[in-house]
């Protein structure tokens, strides 16, 4: 995007862009105090006027965000244009998924999540999973239920229900999974595969395992669950290519590898290189992006064809 374009995406968005490269709240208070840039102790004040990111300092000058960023950074406007771009999607705090009422939905979300059972061996939901996988999988954040679809009434399916987390570890919503007996997906439903309603805050996922200091990400539950046993790299399901572009890892993360799906119209690579590119220009950790050779494909297909093929 050019600059004027840049801008008003920008605009009101500075806390968060800043925030997001690394610099401390104590500099974005609105009150007279140090430099970020050279240092002063009492010099600077960020008032962000009118949402554009202004700030001033008695030694460095005045500006906008764009030329804090280049101040700081030491790079020209043009490189912090580069620089803010990717982090400007960062700005809104949420992603809505469904309308109403905040609160009452996270208590539907949290009453649902209370009544689902950890999986048993004979479960449709662990049948599931050993379908789809070729083996059993276990997972705190994976639970079961038995439980009406909201366009069907009157028939019961079997649901594998799916925690999702905030970046805290707090529940924010459930995912479900519709399923028939047998442990296939009821994909006569439409569809077969929903977030409960609410808002899902930015760095939200599915935590199927334990963090570690390199841990992997992917769109879907199989997928990522798929990727981890091909790998060894505990990984992650942030369910989709929007929640993808505005993931944040967890504190302690070192490296991180993005399992994309190899969509026909790109909105998976899209997504993931998004992600590598919004954190590598913030520093700090190595990250690593893997398609599947075939276009159509996600690594759970990639998996399913190793293990048919005996690979």
């Amino acid at each position: 995007m050019d600059f004027a374009t840049a801008q008003t995406a920008a605009q009101g968005k500075w806390h968060d862009i800043l925030r997001g490269l690394g610099v401390d709240s104590k500099y974005l208070s609105g009150k007279h105090g140090p430099c970020p840039v050279c240092g002063g102790k009492d010099r600077f004040r960020f008032d962000d006027k009118h949402g554009k990111g202004g700030w001033i300092c008695s030694a460095c000058g005045a500006g906008d965000g764009f030329s804090l960023v280049s101040k700081i950074k030491n790079i020209s406007l043009v490189e912090a244009k580069g620089v803010v771009e990717p982090l400007i999607p960062k700005a809104t705090t949420k992603r809505i998924i469904h309308g109403g009422d905040e609160k009452k939905c996270r208590e539907r979300a949290e009453e649902f999540w209370s009544n689902t059972a950890p999986l048993t061996d004979d479960d449709p939901v662990k049948r599931y999973l050993t379908q789809r996988l070729g083996q059993p999988f276990d997972s705190l954040s994976i639970r079961s239920i038995v439980t009406r679809h909201p366009a069907i009434k009157a028939q019961d399916f079997w649901v594998m229900a799916a925690l999702v987390s905030d970046p805290s570890g707090n529940l924010v919503s459930v995912h479900r999974t519709f399923l028939k007996e047998d442990g296939s997906k009821a994909d006569e439903l439409t569809p077969s595969k929903m977030l409960m309603q609410g808002t899902i805050p930015h760095g939200s996922a599915i935590r199927l395992m334990k963090a570690a200091s390199h841990m992997g990400i992917a769109e879907g539950i199989e997928t990522a669950l798929a990727a981890s046993l091909m790998t060894g790299i505990p990984t992650w399901s942030v369910i989709s290519a929007p929640f993808m572009k505005s993931w944040e890892p967890p504190k302690g993360v070192k490296k991180l590898t993005i399992f994309s799906d190899n969509d026909a119209n790109f909105t998976g690579q899209s997504a993931a290189y998004d992600l590598a590119r919004r954190l590598v220009m913030k520093g700090g950790i190595k990250v690593d992006v893997r398609v599947p050779a075939t276009v159509g494909e996600d690594w759970a297909d990639v998996w399913e064809r190793k293990r048919s093929e005996g690979i």
